[in-house]
This record gives structure tokens, sequence and C-alpha cells, in this order.
């Protein structure tokens, strides 16, 4: 049984590292809602990173929208090179801005890098650090120690396992290749945050290292067959964590949620199981997360197939349970079943509801592969929903700032279009529709002086954010 599981895991990870690059995708852009965190405004941003698989070099692009609790995208900035692809594993906050953690790979030698880069807090990049990587890295896990220090743990396809340290300045403090097998290929997990020991959970065990990143010893964990792990600190002694695993003679994969102390010992596990013949998938960077009530949502993919990722072409679904203060299942929706939705996180609102982002491959009529935003309230009601496209497109307002009068740089006709114009609280102050053409030189001297939002929408996805200033 556990060659046969080796074997898959192997297979799938193959699968996962190398085919994606080389099936025939039926749409241009794939555009994946990759990660979504919470501002200090109450607002978010979206991570969406972009490949156009028409264009040979592949193409790639990652782009920042800001979006308010409404579902409304009011900004949006976009990480480009002419000459590499870009991609964005994650971004995290910091005092005066954010810290970003991703991928860059060269067009022309197809060398790839592991890639630190700091925002300031209008997005705009400040620095950039890359370090050549011998095989591409799987998304990293992070945590802050108690100094403010990031700490992160990655793996590449043959299992080397690296290990780093970024100060709150963005400067990649420590670096450290460990090519032995430290465990079974996973996402790792900072358990816990200190300044002198780093705890990581991994799917089979917990593995204790000193600062400079050497093992001092490692204990076995129950979760034996979790992946996809997903960990929130309970306090000083116990964890929370999602994933998913494999059930003894039961076919497929499942969901699974519990609580640990950081010794190991397991306090509660539960795991979600439906029919045989279907696989549930957890998550693929945030599985679970907790209200200020201390409820949970905990989710995934339901009818995952295993190797088409993103792309099958059949019907699946996110699947969300929301879980009481001690863990119990309170209820459990699914959403979508009219193409094939992937779910890479759940991120919970103030309102006591979550979002659920990931991805969503319409195989119908014209194939069509986009980011995917679903929130609901704590029933589980619909609120707001935005399928994504986001093609990258060279449209620019100008004169930018100006007294009143706004241009387009576009000269492609669009279909049923509605321009909005957004002000820095989130209320729309005008808004045109066209039905088909060239977009409209604007008069909005009538605004008063400040900043604003001018969004593209055509036929009710958005095309395109851009921040304005009117002058006078």
């Amino acid at each position: 049984m556990k060659k046969n599981y080796l074997l898959l895991l192997f297979i799938f990870f193959y699968k996962i590292s190398y085919t994606q690059i080389n099936v025939t995708y039926r749409s241009a852009n794939d555009n994946q809602a990759w990660q979504i965190i919470k501002k200090n405004n109450g607002n978010y941003l979206v991570v969406v990173n972009e490949a156009n698989r028409r264009q040979r070099p592949l193409i790639g692009h990652t782009k920042i929208l800001e979006m308010n609790t409404r579902g409304d995208f009011i900004d949006s900035t976009i990480l480009k090179n002419d000459t590499q692809n870009l991609f964005i594993d994650r971004l995290i906050p910091i005092s005066d801005g954010y810290i970003g953690l991703g991928q860059i790979t060269n067009r022309s030698d197809s060398r790839e890098f592991f890639w630190v880069f700091r925002l300031n807090k209008q997005l705009q990049q400040l620095q950039d650090t890359i370090m050549l990587i011998t095989r591409s890295i799987a998304s990293p896990a992070i945590a802050l120690d108690r100094d403010s220090n990031i700490i992160f743990t990655a793996w590449d396809v043959y299992k080397t396992t690296y290990f780093g340290k970024i100060t709150k300045t963005g400067n990649l403090q420590s670096w450290k290749i460990d090519s032995s097998r430290l465990d079974l290929p996973a996402n790792p997990i900072i358990a816990q945050k200190d300044s002198l020991l780093y705890t990581v959970l991994y799917p089979t065990k917990f593995v204790t290292f000193d600062t400079t990143f050497n093992k001092l010893h490692e204990k076995p964990s129950t979760f034996s067959n979790g992946l996809n792990s997903t960990l929130i600190i309970l306090n000083d002694s116990t964890v929370a964590i999602s994933g998913k695993t494999v059930l003894p003679n039961v076919q497929g994969y499942r969901l699974f949620f519990g609580v640990s102390t950081l010794k190991g010992r397991t306090i509660y596990k539960t795991v979600y199981s439906t029919s045989v013949d279907t696989a549930i998938w957890s998550a693929w960077n945030v599985s679970a997360d907790t209200t200020k009530t201390g409820e949970w949502y905990w989710g995934g993919t339901y009818n995952f197939i295993l190797g088409d990722v993103g792309h099958a072409p059949i019907p699946s679904s996110f699947i969300l349970h929301k879980l009481n203060r001690d863990y119990s299942i309170k209820w459990t929706k699914r959403y979508g079943g009219d193409a094939y939705y992937e779910m890479y996180g759940v991120l919970t609102t103030d309102d006591g509801g979550c979002i659920m982002y990931g991805t969503r491959y319409d195989y119908n009529s014209v194939p069509k592969y986009d980011a995917y935003i679903l929130k609901v309230n704590g029933e589980g009601l619909i609120t707001s929903e935005s399928s994504i496209p986001l093609s990258i497109n060279n449209l620019h307002i100008y004169p930018n700032p100006s007294s009143g009068l706004v241009n387009f740089d576009y000269k492609e006709p669009l279909k049923d279009v509605q321009i909005r114009v957004i002000d820095t609280k989130g209320s729309l102050v005008h808004q045109v529709k066209i039905a088909e053409g060239l977009l409209p030189t604007l008069d909005l001297s009538f605004l008063n002086k400040g900043s604003y939002f001018i969004q593209i929408m055509e036929q009710n996805k958005i095309f395109s954010v851009s921040r304005w200033v009117k002058q006078r």
C-alpha cells in the first residue's frame, strides 16, 4: 500500500510540474486567483497570475487588484517583464508595504530564479532579489518570527528542500538548500514562531530547526497522509491543521481537519468523505480560516480530477464547511456545478462570512479559463461573485492628472461596455454605457479634486482598472 501511494504521489507531482506547459489549452489566457489578503483599510488585495498560452515563448504576468467589500475592483497593478515570466507565490503584508516571494523564468534559456521583492503601499516595486535555482520551486510556506523576519520553506520536484529568512525590509538574509529527503513532497508549514527555534510541520512529522536551519530533532505526526496543509496557530502549544488525506481501502481523496499540539499529539481530527468515486481536494493554498467569534470555514474542490489541474471537462464545485467553535460541522454547501471549479483558498470576512477563490474553467460552447472569486455570508448565501479574464492589454488613460477630460489609448472596439468612475471610498460617482465601439472621451470636470478609479467592464466582466487624479 505504501509503495502504491508513493508511486501515485510521484505521478501526480510529475504531472503538475511538467505536463501543464505541454497540454493544449483551449483558452488564450489562464488566470489564477492565487491569493487574497486583507488590507488595513478593510479592502482586499487579489493576486492573479496569468499566462498567455497562445504566444511562444510562453508569456506570464502577474496582476494585483484591490477589491472592496462589495466585490468591486477599484485599482490594479501589473508586474511584467519583456524577457521573463513572473509568478507570485506569496504576498506578505509588512508595516510599510508588502514583501513578495515568487519565481522568474527566462524566456530565452528557461533558467529559473527564486524571486524576493518589496512593494510600497501603492504597490510600486522598490527592490528585488533573485537567486538561480535548478528546478521549479513549489509554493513556499511562510511565517513571521518574533523579530518580524519572514521564515520560509519550499521544495522542488526532486524533493530538495529550501530554507530562508527575509528581513522585514525585504532583504534575503539567509538561504539554505538541503538535498536530503526530509519528507514526502508537500507544502511544509511553519508551526512555531520563535526567535530561537523553528518548528516545521510536514505531513508526516514535526521537525525542529535552529535559526540557521540545522535539523535538531523530529517527531512523527498522526496526520500521516495530509497534503496541501493549512495551519493556524491557536496558542503557544496547539495548532489547527487542515488538508487532504487518503483513507485506507477507500478510493479518492478526502478533506481532514484537526487540532494538534506542537509536540505532535493529536487532540481532535475529523475527515469529510463522500462516495468512493468522488475525489475531494483541499484548497491549494489556504484551506481553512477562523472567524472573530471562533467559528471556522474549511474548503476545497468537490469532484477534483487528478492530473487535469484546472482544466477537466467535467462539472465540479467549491465545497465549503462551516464549523462550530467545538469544530463540529455546522453546515456544508457546494457552489458551482456548471463548469470545472478549483479552489485555491478561503478567507474569512468581518461580517462573519468568507471569500472563496480559485479558478473556473468553462468547458462548454467557447471554453474559457478565468480567475474566480465568490463571497458568501455567514449562512453560506452568495453575496457577490467575479469571474475575471483580466486580459493583459495596453489600455492607458491620458492626460493623467487632468482637469476633467480623460482619453483612452485603446484602438479596438469593445462590446457591451460600462465605464465606471469610483471614488476612494468605493462609491460609484459616474457611469457611461456603450453598446459597441471605441471608448469615448470622458468629461469629468464636474468631479471634485482628488483621486478616482476608472473601471472598464466588458459584458459584465472587468477589462481594466486605472487610477486617475482630478486636478483643480
